[in-house]
């Protein structure tokens, strides 16, 4: 079985250079009948006659296209937005609103630094309402502080605002720790398509012991 296979262009080019050398070699011993001149000619009516059948890094560029899908690189960079959380005064429930953020499925991470030892509890509220609250954390509290962090993945539709709302629990006042050493931060990276689908709960929530 014979394959056919396709000169490429380096292979054109060393082609043209040897005969390129061949020839100042032969003007040098045998005198002026082949010149620089008639071999460069020679060598690219090689290459003009080769021209269509060349195939310049064509499987390369076949290769990268089908590894991006067909999207150009821009479309994987990571679309990050982050937003500090402002100090306000004391009271029982803070609540803070996002813009700029368009439609589509986020990874969303918060920490909330509270000036305060009073335990809370803070959520991510996607639809801009209390329907659904996302990324639930409660407070650790260390003297004078209390730190709420959590993450979760969320939808958004581009025209609801998301909301972190963060409130006392049981009861009690609130305060975003004001200084810049130790800022309170969200941080919403969209991520890809999110498919959603419902755990399998087993028949016991205790694993079985077994003795050796």
């Amino acid at each position: 079985m014979h394959t056919s296979r396709r000169p490429s262009l380096p292979v054109l080019v060393v082609v043209a250079l040897v005969a390129l050398v061949v020839g100042s070699l032969g003007a040098a011993v045998a005198g002026p009948a082949l010149t620089k001149g008639k071999v460069k000619k020679i060598a690219a009516k090689v290459v003009d006659r080769k021209a269509k059948s060349l195939t310049v890094a064509s499987a390369a560029t076949a290769g990268n296209a089908s590894n991006l899908a067909g999207q150009p690189p821009a479309v994987y960079l990571n679309d990050t937005h982050l937003f500090r959380v402002p100090s306000a005064p004391a009271s029982p429930v803070k609540t803070f609103v996002f813009d700029g953020l368009a439609a589509g499925s986020y990874l969303v991470t918060y920490q909330v630094l509270l000036s305060t030892a009073q335990a809370a509890s803070c959520s991510i509220q996607p639809g801009g309402g209390a329907t659904t609250d996302e990324a639930v954390g409660y407070s650790t509290s260390v003297p004078g502080t209390a730190l709420v962090g959590s993450s979760g993945v969320v939808t958004l539709d581009g025209v609801a605002k998301p909301r972190l709302v963060c409130q006392a629990q049981p009861a009690g006042d609130i305060q975003v720790h004001a200084g810049a050493d130790h800022p309170s931060t969200v941080v919403f990276t969209k991520v890809g398509p999110l498919s959603t689908a419902v755990a399998t709960p087993t028949l016991s929530s205790r694993r079985a012991l077994t003795r050796p």
